[in-house]
């Protein structure tokens, strides 16, 4: 069950109460949203690079799983293709492609996964005979671009269709419901005028993870944090062990 983003801004200023005097008086709510947002992107890259590793931690983040995605992949010349993510994307768990070769299986389909190659690594693999892509062999080479998958058939395949699992962005979190002055809106730091609340996907355990840090981002910004990273590695890692 989604958890209000008023109820994270009532704990982040709860929580200061009790390590800053007077915060609360000397609030402004949107400094506390903005905190609260980098707080669920740090949280949120600790756990998604967890997940694979950690099944517990896999469950927690099955809110922004997103499945069974499909998508085209556009020609960039006879060799290869891209495939543009859609705009949430934040990252993979898995992908393959549908492909074809007409010339020695008419009208035959199959999905073959994708190795995945550095970038510094993809000429050599392309060009080396026992990697290059191979449709018999199920064999094919992706590589990650800032604007999209790229996929080097090298003229062996036909790609019918990109299918992947993945991660989206979180959501933005707001509450201008909360703004005592005006109609119930408040600008954010991009002069965008923001109008509805915005809640956490997540669980309250994890909310109050993101609270705890968001906290620790207000006290650095004042400077009463002599070790930050420390602090906040502390943080993740007593999350993890109430889970």
């Amino acid at each position: 069950m989604p958890v209000s983003t008023k109820k994270l801004v009532y704990d982040v200023r709860r929580k200061l109460d009790s390590l800053i005097s007077g915060y609360s008086n000397n609030s402004n709510l949107v400094d506390i949203i903005a905190a609260i947002n980098e707080a669920q992107e740090i949280w949120f890259e600790n756990r998604v690079d967890l997940a694979e590793t950690d099944s517990t931690v896999r469950n927690e983040l099955r809110h922004w799983e997103e499945k069974k995605y499909e998508a085209n992949c556009n020609d960039v010349d006879k060799n290869c293709c891209v495939v543009n993510y859609p705009e949430n994307y934040y990252r993979k768990l898995n992908e393959s492609f549908v492909v074809t070769n007409e010339k020695c299986c008419p009208n035959y389909e199959k999905k073959i996964p994708v190795r995945v190659n550095q970038s510094d690594d993809i000429n050599e693999t392309i060009s080396n005979p026992y990697r290059k892509a191979n449709f018999a062999f199920e064999q094919i080479n992706g590589d990650e671009g800032s604007d999209g998958f790229y996929i080097y058939h090298q003229g062996q395949m036909g790609v019918k269709k990109f299918c992947m699992d993945y991660y989206r962005k979180p959501n933005v979190l707001h509450a201008p419901s909360l703004n005592d002055c005006g109609d119930g809106f408040y600008y954010d730091y991009c002069e965008k005028t923001i109008r509805k609340d915005i809640d956490f996907e997540g669980d309250r355990f994890s909310a109050n993870c993101i609270t705890d840090i968001a906290t620790l981002l207000i006290q650095k910004s004042k400077g009463n944090i002599n070790d930050f990273q420390k602090e906040l590695n502390y943080i993740l890692v007593k999350d993890r062990l109430k889970k």
